[in-house]
């Protein structure tokens, strides 16, 4: 990691110019901070494991069957292993014998990266402005960057260049033609192998957002923090998570034209809330009463809430055409594995469609009892999604369905079709290892 830059500047009396009516008034209690700096990721060890094993000499790939292997049988073998010739286990076993099955030269994937390949590297920065207010709270307002550069993106480029197009029919359910799309289409190999997903250093992200704060430190039993971020994500193609690092990009429909990519993020949100509050009652204190004193004091209440819009959707393809190398609608489309696939419709641009949003309210209310000074009870009451929010996490995500031409919904049409599906963006699942539905629970402590 490379910090170019970082600073903070408080204005006060001492360093604040002119200190006179309301510029004064206005700066006292204010602080800036601005910072930037330059981190260098490294590439994945699961990148190079792949590339080492992956490359067609290491590992190599044979395709038996009774067809390809009539005469192969135990403990007999289909190539030469490594090392001594192959000897009985013990006496009176059978001696393998080597049965040679031809290499399966067009069925092999292998991986690597182009010689220009290098470790990805992001820009970040951010200007803060904070300022304190009556009540003992602070408000602050910030701009926050990141611009990532050379991230990875894995394509097949053992394509020869596209001679040929192909046009596609954007039909409704009942095949009524909405429009045509026309993509390069790829038809034969460079090298009589398998696909050859290369890595590229050429995928690039902005991150932009405004992130406004309201905090109240802890000051006779209340805390609070409120934020809010407005911000908007675009890049080229990564993908997070566990894909991300192994090989793993958002499937290019054109693989010779990878700036069809640039769209908005996977993970853009461009608006999320996230409040906390934590109040302990002090008013018990103040009572005369031994009873009443017993009975309210040593409450404690909290609520984490968090509230955000929906994240984007692709409108992917289910099935493709045959007599292309990979998959997809330009015939070059594979995933992390080598193999074809729909892959995203041609007709929208990457995540042009948004998910169903989230709203979650999370509370606790705990009871400590004093028996002594070293003994004491403590009830906790917790509810996750109070409200019982229904958040779904995943939709349906196939917008069209592959016909070919003059089949099904696809009949009178010379092109083959994309036909409609109605169950695009339908909800899939509303829980996952985060969040679900309404959860309560009780617990209790003792200490001594």
């Amino acid at each position: 990691m490379t910090t170019l830059y970082t600073s903070t500047i408080n204005i006060d009396k001492n360093n604040f110019a002119p200190r006179i009516g309301a510029a004064w008034a206005m700066a006292k209690g204010t602080v800036l901070r601005a910072g930037y700096g330059i981190f260098y990721a490294k590439t994945s060890n699961s990148t190079y494991y792949a590339t080492r094993v992956e490359n067609g000499s290491f590992q190599q790939t044979y395709n038996c069957n009774t067809t390809t292997c009539p005469a192969l049988a135990f403990p007999n073998l289909i190539f030469n292993p490594p090392g001594a010739p192959p000897v009985a286990p013990f006496p009176g076993a059978l001696t393998p014998r080597v049965t040679p099955v031809p290499l399966s030269s067009n069925t092999a994937t292998t991986r690597g990266q182009s010689p220009d390949w290098v470790n990805p590297l992001v820009h970040e920065g951010e200007v803060t402005f904070e300022r304190q207010i009556p009540g003992r709270m602070s408000v602050s307002a910030a701009y926050v960057f990141s611009r990532g550069e050379r991230l990875p993106v894995f394509v097949d480029s053992n394509l020869a260049p596209s001679t040929t197009t192909r046009s596609y029919d954007i039909t409704s359910t009942s095949g009524a033609t909405q429009s045509t799309a026309t993509v390069p289409f790829y038809t034969s190999r460079i090298d009589p192998t398998g696909p050859i997903l290369t890595g590229y250093s050429d995928v690039n992200s902005w991150y932009n957002s405004l992130v406004l704060t309201l905090r109240r430190p802890m000051s006779h039993g209340l805390e609070f923090t409120f934020n809010y971020t407005l911000a908007k994500a675009t890049d080229g193609g990564q993908v997070p998570g566990q894909f991300g690092t192994f090989n793993g990009t958002d499937s290019a429909l054109d693989p010779k034209n990878r700036k069809l990519e640039y769209a908005l993020s996977d993970l853009d949100q461009r608006s999320r809330f996230v409040g906390n509050l934590v109040w302990i009652p002090g008013f018990a204190k103040k009572l005369s009463s031994a009873p009443e004193r017993m009975l309210l004091d040593g409450w404690m209440l909290s609520t984490i809430v968090v509230v955000g819009t929906g994240q984007p959707v692709t409108a992917n393809i289910n099935g493709f055409g045959s007599g292309a190398p990979d998959g997809g609608v330009t015939g070059g489309t594979v995933n992390n594995s080598g193999t074809g696939l729909g892959g995203r419709a041609p007709n929208v641009v990457r995540n042009a469609y948004l998910g169903p949003g989230l709203a979650d309210v999370d509370f606790r209310l705990g009871r400590e009892f004093r028996f002594t000074e070293r003994l004491k009870l403590s009830l906790v009451g917790e509810a996750f999604n109070l409200y019982n929010f229904t958040n779904f996490y995943t939709v349906n995500t196939t917008a069209y369905n592959f016909s070919a031409a003059g089949s099904g919904a696809c009949a009178g049409h010379t092109n083959a079709c994309l036909v409609a599906n109605p169950a695009f963006l339908v909800p899939l699942t509303s829980n996952n290892n985060l969040g679900g539905a309404r959860q309560l629970q009780i617990s209790g402590r003792i200490t001594f």
